[in-house]
């Protein structure tokens, strides 16, 4: 097989990799599917049983598979509408059943809530008649419902609802008219109120993180300037994690910043699109970017409790492949739902993807198999760096170092000898992390002192 662009080349070695990763499991996990006679969305939970529960659009959508990805039902729900049914996230309720956000034009439109059981059946429904639009919605502990959204295509929403689904309060949130605003994932936090992420203007400013009390007063926000976050979570020490464009935020539980750290930053147009934290006390993230053919490709990057990048995988196809969550499976691997056109003649369908740890040991051995020799570390005048374990030349080997922030403070290719000469001139003092990309791989890592 010849590989001729810098996209194939990339794929073949990803394609590769999971095929090996396959073909070595024992538990005969790792495995990507679409799904024929779907849709758009893909938003995907871990079912009570072990399996997976999908949502999505076209209509309403939900599909239930097993621990291996085979389809066991698929539902289409209509409400009534004459011309369209979107819905867009889900979440599973106590009773194991699932509770379906989105919106409707039926029954004088808006955001709409929908209550099936463990298998799909439906058991009842509200539709608010308030030209909202439901984006995300959990279980709250007194098992009632919280949806976020947009109402009028303008305002960031938050609606509470009793465990029927009648509303108990609803809010919006932005001073502005006539500009997008829009919550895009919510949950309960451990006070008793909840965090919000999405876009809101306030007093000139865009904000991407809300917090509110239990009747939905606005208590403090957080804002990175001309960005949008897709997703929040709370994590176990009560603080908050978040994907906002490009950058994992961690934040206290005041929302002043912690950290910030911009996710794969050699990629173009990445956009987290889910967040969680992992047993391991890191991070998982899940989103898009642009490939080098101009489609869009699926990551997923798990990061260590500081927001560094432990490994990363691409995913995609020959057209756009997008992601919308991340799970972190009971063996330790994850489940990413989202859509693809890559399979069916540019069709949209469902797109699931597992991966196990087999998977990341592959890539962690292939990220480890070059190692960085930095001579002197610490320098004061300059230091050589170079990456040693190549037996053959490799071309378009790109250097990047990071300050403390995350921040790319410098770039540089590497010589044929695969080594590098830098100045102090180049760097102030202070401690900084080096990444070694060859052909948009991480290949090799190291950290860097300068006195």
């Amino acid at each position: 097989m010849k590989i001729t662009s810098k996209k194939h080349q990339l794929k073949y070695l990803i394609t590769k990799l999971l095929f090996i990763a396959a073909v070595t499991s024992s538990n005969g996990q790792d495995w990507q599917k679409n799904y024929p006679n779907t849709g758009q969305g893909g938003y995907t939970q871990i079912a009570l049983d072990g399996g997976y529960i999908t949502v999505g659009r076209p209509m309403i959508l939900l599909m239930k598979t097993d621990l291996d990805g085979t389809q066991q039902w698929l539902k289409e729900y209509d409400l009534g509408s004459i011309y369209t049914d979107l819905a867009h996230s889900l979440s599973i309720t106590r009773d194991g059943g699932y509770i379906i956000t989105g919106t409707t034009s039926s029954q004088s439109g808006g955001l709409f809530l929908m209550k099936t059981d463990l298998n799909g059946n439906k058991e009842w429904e509200q539709v608010y008649g308030d030209n909202g639009w439901g984006w995300d919605v959990k279980q709250t502990n007194d098992d009632g419902y919280i949806i976020t959204g947009n109402k009028d295509a303008s305002n960031l929403y938050v609606v509470k609802t009793d465990m029927s689904g009648n509303i108990i309060w609803s809010n919006t949130y932005g001073d502005v008219v006539n500009i997008f605003q829009n919550g895009h994932e919510v949950e309960q936090t451990s006070d008793g109120g909840y965090i919000v992420a999405g876009n809101f203007e306030k007093n000139g400013i865009r904000h991407q993180l809300l917090k509110i009390d239990s009747n939905g007063a606005e208590e403090t926000s957080y804002s990175i300037p001309n960005t949008f976050s897709s997703t929040v979570q709370q994590i176990s020490n009560g603080k908050y994690v978040a994907g906002i464009d490009s950058f994992l935020v961690k934040l206290e539980i005041n929302l002043n910043e912690e950290w910030k750290k911009p996710l794969l930053p050699t990629f173009n147009n990445v956009r987290i699109t889910h967040i969680r934290q992992t047993q391991d006390g890191g991070y998982i993230a899940t989103g898009s970017l642009k490939s080098l053919n101009g489609d869009m490709d699926i990551f997923l990057v798990k990061t260590n409790d500081q927001g560094i990048e432990e490994w990363h995988q691409i995913f995609g196809g020959p057209d756009d492949d997008v992601s919308e969550s991340v799970e972190e499976t009971q063996d330790g691997a994850f489940i990413i739902g989202g859509s693809s056109k890559s399979f069916n003649g540019g069709i949209r369908e469902f797109f699931l993807i597992k991966t196990n740890q087999i998977t990341v040991n592959i890539e962690k051995a292939h990220q480890q198999s070059y190692s960085l020799k930095i001579a002197p570390n610490p320098f004061i005048d300059h230091t050589t760096i170079k990456l040693e374990g190549i037996n053959k030349i490799m071309k378009e080997i790109k250097l990047y170092i990071y300050d403390i922030q995350g921040r790319i403070v410098k770039s540089e290719l590497i010589n044929d000898k695969n080594e590098i000469k830098l100045y102090r001139e180049d760097l102030e003092s202070g401690t900084f992390s080096l990444k070694i990309i060859h052909k948009n791989q991480l290949i090799g890592t190291g950290k860097l002192i300068v006195h």
